[in-house]
């Protein structure tokens, strides 16, 4: 596979990416692709979710029919479903800006595009919905996992009926081309809501919209109500003051130390981890891989710091297997987690 993106940055700091993806001489299962598109990680905090396209629910191209385009919210938290065989979730179809905020945070961007595009903000990333088998195989990270896509794969039915008819899948038999614009503005100074100072500010970057409108449902034997334009931002005036903003300040960070002394022992077919207990900590998250850096799955979530030991049975002799180990602790309802701690040891 090989991708050439360019990067054009204007005069507002803007950024319009154009990207050209030719996966016509990889070798693919079947041919086909999952999405084509771009991740981004945004900094912990961002979780505020605004649309503006297909919603409210989820959506994908052979299952959008039902959804009405129209200006949506969310948060980051809530575009999680958890299915139970994890899979791809939260994805948004038909849009034309979407973008995510922090309440800690005076400043964002918004994704635009000239075409409707497709995007998703997760606090998990593709590969860890991919690897996990189940909801609770998963640790939610405390970043937000930004993706936006060209197009992805439909659905299907294939757990208990057909698979993704053919008109809905994306095959590597040609180069997709594609673009988007990252937009940044000033969040604290959308006065009159999210979605219409979004719409305006995007405007030059996208598809034209005549204006941003509340989804509304109506009967078929009653006229559909007429849609009221949204308010737009008002426009600065000389020596006239700006409508006071109240920020609410961030609440004091927490950290937990990662943790120490962490040990594996393998005897009689099964692998003892030991480690220092962590005062300020609640409790420890324990994953396990056949690899050093990548396939990790959630082994153990205790829920009490002082316990500091836990046998594996689940192995195999004469294997290699990866351990790594991180504590926990509460700051109101946000979940604070410390860095990884890692160990190696093969099974005797």
């Amino acid at each position: 596979m090989t991708q050439k993106t360019t990067y054009t940055i204007d005069g507002s700091g803007a950024i319009t990416v154009d990207i050209s993806f030719d996966p016509t001489k990889a070798t693919l299962k079947n041919n086909r692709l999952l999405r084509v598109g771009t991740q981004m990680v945004l900094p912990a905090g961002y979780e505020n979710v605004y649309w503006y396209g297909r919603g409210p629910v989820e959506t994908f191209n052979d299952r959008c029919e039902g959804a009405m385009v129209g200006a949506y919210k969310t948060t980051v938290s809530d575009m999680f479903y958890p299915y139970l065989d994890t899979q791809d979730t939260g994805n948004m179809t038909g849009l034309r800006w979407f973008t995510v905020t922090s309440d800690s945070s005076r400043v964002a961007l918004a994704i635009a595009g000239v075409e409707a595009f497709e995007a998703s903000a997760l606090h998990y990333t593709t590969e860890d919905l991919t690897v996990a088998r189940h909801p609770y195989d998963l640790t939610e990270l405390e970043e937000t996992i930004l993706s936006v896509n060209n197009c992805s794969s439909g659905a299907g039915n294939k757990s208990c009926g057909p698979d993704t008819l053919d008109e809905y899948r994306l095959l590597a038999d040609k180069v997709y081309e594609y673009s988007y614009s990252i937009v940044p503005y000033t969040a604290a100074n959308a006065f009159y809501g999210v979605e219409p100072y979004v719409s305006e500010v995007t405007r030059q970057y996208r598809a034209e919209a005549a204006s941003v409108v509340k989804a509304e449902t109506f009967d078929d034997d009653k006229t559909p109500p007429t849609p009221t334009p949204a308010p737009q931002p008002a426009q600065p005036v000389i020596n006239n003051p700006a409508p006071s903003v109240t920020v609410t300040p961030a609440p004091a960070k927490v950290n937990v130390a990662k943790v120490k002394n962490f040990k594996a022992k393998s005897a009689k077919g099964k692998v003892t981890l030991s480690w220092a207990k962590n005062k300020k900590a609640k409790g420890y998250v324990i994953e396990k891989s056949l690899k050093k850096n990548k396939g990790y799955k959630v082994l153990k979530k205790i829920s009490n710091n002082k316990i500091v030991k836990y046998v594996d049975k689940k192995v195999k002799k004469k294997k290699n297997y990866y351990y790594r180990i991180k504590a926990f602790t509460k700051n109101g309802s946000k979940t604070i987690y410390s860095k990884y701690v890692s160990v190696k040891v093969k099974v005797k």
